[in-house]
């Protein structure tokens, strides 16, 4: 059976509903008070869950006030809740943790007087918010994690609102420490084996980093989170660093502690993962040692990393075009050789033409004799004018043939001089 083919729908006032401690947006509170159905609807659990529930997004939940004030409380998008033990008509929030504590904000502004509905609408969008349309699980479902997972991943890990990456890792890190295997893991969240495991590495990569004895140690927040996570971390980084996997520890401090300098000190030097993970591929050799040129720069000038990249990359980047403008010239070089090679051919091509066809010229005179005798003794024309005329063009083409020969001994003379 599908999650939402085990709920009911129900119209509920948003002060019956009650926010998830244990939501990753709220960042977990105390396992003692899971049975304390009290303590959890208590003012103060309320509050601490509202406050970390802003405090955990950027936007907190001033864009869904912003839509409510315009639109009221939209059923489409409904809550997914769970009956408490002790009291059923009482519900808390699995999934739609900032919906209800937009809608709980919203009514507050109205009964204050901070905020009323204007215009031919307004009672209607005032309607909304009166009884809010919800999904309820049964009372048996309260402490079941699988269910409040399943409901949590539905929407936050692909879903239209998606929980920031450190949060979504959380989630499934909380998973995985209640035995979940990654498989069954994947199967909650809607990911493969693979994406678990590389989500269980980047989490606790960054947990070493934060246990790491550095000068920086109690300076890592959570803004921080992405350039250990994979989409800023690398295979080199990994080596400059000697992160062992296994036992979840950096090798070397030195270079770890190089690396929150560059995104933690200001100005920083790195202004996200991205920056990160291209610095260090250009300062790290394929055997993930540091470049030596890099290494140099820093000692010889105090230069920072950022700097010392910037000064290799200078330079490399005018070997560059040093060695363009030598291709360039090597280019034209070899292009003026092809063609003094041409002409030499053709030179020589014409010196050897005319002695060719002079050759040719002679052997052909030299014959017109005998043919000609042929033609006029013996006759081979029956009429004998015919062959006396044949005869006298045999005579007339070889005094041609020798004009051409003169000529072409002449051509030749020009040519060799």
């Amino acid at each position: 059976m599908t999650l939402t083919k085990k709920c009911e729908a129900r119209r509920m006032n948003a002060s019956d509903i009650y926010l998830d401690p244990w939501n990753p947006r709220t960042g977990g509170l105390s396992e003692g008070i899971r049975r304390d159905y009290e303590k959890i609807r208590s003012d103060t659990v309320q509050a601490k869950c509202k406050e970390m529930l802003i405090d955990s997004n950027a936007k907190g939940i001033t864009d869904l006030l912003r839509l409510m004030k315009a639109h009221g409380f939209e059923t489409a998008d409904r809550m997914i809740t769970v009956e408490f033990p002790d009291d059923p008509t009482k519900v808390l929030a699995f999934e739609g943790n900032r919906r209800t504590a937009a809608s709980k904000q919203l009514i507050q502004e109205i009964e204050e007087g901070e905020f009323t509905y204007t215009g031919d609408d307004a009672e209607e969008k005032l309607g909304s918010l009166d009884k809010l349309e919800v999904l309820v699980l049964p009372k048996d479902y309260f402490h079941d994690d699988n269910i409040r997972w399943q409901a949590q991943g539905l929407r936050h890990h692909e879903g239209s609102v998606s929980w920031s990456p450190m949060k979504r890792h959380q989630h499934i890190r909380k998973l995985h420490e209640r035995m979940k295997t990654p498989s069954e893991i994947a199967d909650i969240v809607g990911k493969t084996t693979g994406e678990v495991n590389r989500i269980l590495m980047a989490s606790w990569r960054f947990d070493a980093v934060r246990s790491a004895n550095t000068p920086y140690k109690d300076s890592i927040g959570d803004e921080l989170y992405n350039y250990f996570a994979d989409e800023g971390w690398s295979t080199k980084l990994t080596t400059w660093t000697k992160y062992d996997q296994e036992n979840q520890n950096f090798g070397n401090l030195d270079n770890l502690s190089l690396i929150l300098q560059m995104v933690i000190d200001e100005p920083r030097q790195c202004s996200s993962m991205i920056d990160l993970r291209d610095n260090f591929t250009k300062l790290m050799r394929v055997d993930g040692t540091e470049d030596e040129e890099i290494g140099q720069l820093r000692d010889e000038t105090n230069l920072t990393i950022n700097e010392a990249l910037v000064r290799k990359s200078t330079r490399l980047s005018e070997q560059r075009s040093a060695a363009a403008a030598q291709r360039e010239r090597q280019a034209r070089e070899a292009e003026e050789r092809a063609r003094e090679e041409q002409l030499a051919r053709e030179r020589q091509d014409l010196e050897r033409t005319p002695s060719n066809h002079v050759r040719k010229l002679e052997e052909f005179t030299m014959d017109l004799p005998s043919f000609s005798w042929v033609v006029g003794e013996h006759s081979i024309i029956a009429d004998t004018k015919l062959a006396q005329k044949a005869r006298n063009l045999l005579f007339e083409l070889r005094a041609v043939c020798g004009q051409l020969i003169e000529q072409m001994n002449d051509m030749e003379t020009d040519v060799i001089g």
